[in-house]
């Protein structure tokens, strides 16, 4: 199960990403859709990094998964601020 939630952690974390820069595509007149796509897609990666990080074993150093994942986080929540700034 481990190597499935790694195998296709990847996948999910680049498609969340770039649904949440969709979100400047939407109509700036529809705030709530906007702002439901950003902090869902960021609840989304965080768990993700969550439940990786639980998955893995405690090591001294950094591991490329956990690093591509908050990289991810923070994609999102630039993109979430860019959404919330510009109406």
């Amino acid at each position: 199960f481990t190597f499935f939630l790694h195998k296709y952690c990847w996948f999910r974390a680049c498609l969340i990403v770039l649904l949440s820069y969709l979100g400047t595509w939407i109509n700036p007149a529809a705030a709530p859709g906007r702002i439901a796509l950003g902090i869902i897609s960021v609840l989304i990666v965080a768990n993700n990094y969550q439940s990786v990080q639980a998955s893995l074993p405690s090591v001294a150093y950094s591991v490329f998964l956990m690093d591509f994942l908050m990289g991810a986080l923070v994609f999102n929540v630039v993109a979430f601020i860019s959404c919330a700034r510009h109406p």
